[in-house]
């Protein structure tokens, strides 16, 4: 989650976010090879504590926000809030969803701040929320310059030395509902999901969420989705 949406008075996790997670642990666990990685935003860290558990080989796993209070270290993983503390060239996967939107710069955050920790033959996976006519409310809460479609992020990462190796929309069955919302000029909140992660809701709502990632992978180019998933290489 989001730390300028959690607000510690809800601890349920919406089905939006379940199953986002559960998707990109797959996705990571198909691309990340090495011991060290680093998640770029890592929140509040659910999606950390998750791959730990589903990666046994990990050395170490470090996590960066700028807005953690408190820096933290266990041994194995670190939270950091300050980029001068981590080193350069040490980490084989680079995770960052939606990271890039809250950037102005974002090929010169690519090039001058993330390629620099990559290893030559590592990989970035990362997330960013598509479409800029989809720009609403919610995004300027969260800090958004902008959302993306497949050129934009292509013009970027190009500017910055990296490929695409890999890209896809998904949760196309989310749009109309962003549509709706921006038409009502709404601010859909993740954290105000009321029920537990054990709702019969809740499970129905992530697997159907779950069928709507797969969908659109399997669809790859041809898909449209709210969001855009994205791998990179160093060129």
């Amino acid at each position: 989650m989001d730390l300028i949406e959690n607000t510690n008075t809800n601890i349920n996790r919406h089905p939006w976010e379940l199953s986002k997670v559960e998707c990109l642990i797959k996705e990571i666990k198909n691309y990340h090879h090495g011991k060290n990685i680093l998640d770029i935003g890592c929140g509040d860290s659910y999606l950390d504590y998750r791959l730990m558990n589903e990666i046994n080989d990990i050395d170490k796993f470090y996590g960066i926000d700028i807005y953690a209070k408190e820096e933290f270290n266990d041994g194995k993983y670190f939270v950091v809030n300050n980029y001068e503390n981590l080193k350069d060239k040490i980490f084989d996967t680079i995770l960052m969803f939606d990271v890039l939107e809250h950037v102005e710069n974002d090929s010169d955050f690519l090039k001058n701040t993330v390629a620099p920790m990559l290893k030559d033959n590592g990989k970035i996976i990362m997330t960013v929320p598509a479409y800029q006519c989809l720009f609403s409310k919610h995004d300027e809460k969260l800090k958004h310059y902008r959302r993306y479609n497949i050129r934009m992020i292509k013009e970027a990462c190009e500017k910055s030395n990296f490929n695409i190796i890999n890209s896809h929309y998904f949760y196309a069955s989310l749009v109309p509902l962003r549509a709706i919302s921006k038409l009502l000029n709404k601010d859909n909140k993740i954290n105000e999901w009321k029920k537990d992660n054990n709702n019969i809701l809740t499970k129905f709502m992530k697997s159907f969420l779950n069928l709507d990632y797969t969908l659109c992978k399997t669809m790859n180019k041809l898909s449209f989705g709210l969001s855009l998933f994205i791998v990179l290489e160093k060129n």
